[in-house]
Order: structure tokens, then sequence, then C-alpha cells
């Protein structure tokens, strides 16, 4: 009796968790094949859930036609340069937490375990 409602919990579960995935996933499945469909097929009644004709024009239109490789370009450079500062900065700060002792360095070391741990607010 107990191991029955035990098996009933974990299928129980494993519906739920598969349904809220299935809730996560179906947009982003959504959008991206509709990225591919004719601009007459996006707005078909009733909805196509697969493509029935695919095309590449709306990617060939957003990379040839638009500002959008320039932006991509732009947010590129400014990661990579945020990446480099940042890992540079904190190679210098970790050799000195590392190799010399002074009276903040316990606290300054529980600071900043501290604020990673917490969540950033946005």
């Amino acid at each position: 009796m107990r191991k029955v409602k035990k098996t009933t919990r974990k299928i129980c579960l494993y519906a739920v968790s598969v349904l809220v995935i299935l809730i996560f996933l179906v947009p982003i499945y959504w959008v991206f094949i509709t990225s591919f469909k004719h601009t007459e097929d996006m707005f078909v009644y009733p909805p196509q859930w697969y493509i029935v004709s695919g095309t590449l024009e709306h990617y060939k239109k957003v990379l040839f036609e638009t500002l959008m490789p320039i932006g991509f370009r732009n947010s590129f450079i400014i990661s990579a340069s945020a990446v480099v500062i940042a890992g540079f900065l904190s190679v210098l700060a970790a050799y000195g937490f590392s190799r010399y002792r002074f009276k903040a360095n316990k606290p300054l070391m529980v600071f900043l375990l501290v604020t990673k741990m917490l969540p950033p607010v946005c």
C-alpha cells in the first residue's frame, strides 16, 4: 500500500514536470519554426505546428538588409572587453588576497563570498 502511494506520487511529479517543461518549450519551438515560414504562412488559421515549406528569407533580410550585424559586433566588442578587464583585475585581486595578509583580509573575503551568493537586483 505504501509503495503504491510512493509510485503514484512519483508519476504525478513526473507528469507535472513534463507539463511545466512543455509550457516553457512550446513558445520557443513556435518562434523557431515561425522564423522559417513564409510571411503568408505565419498568419494562417488554424496555426500550423510544422513547416510546410521553409525559407531563409527572413534571416537573409536581417543579416544583409539591417544594422543587426553591426549591433552584434558592437555587443561582442563590449562584452569581450569587459571579460578581459574583469579577468585581469580579478587575477590581481586574487593574488593580493592569497599572497599578503592584512587586517581586513578575512572580512573582505566573507563580503565577496556573501555578495556572490545573493541574487542580482535588476
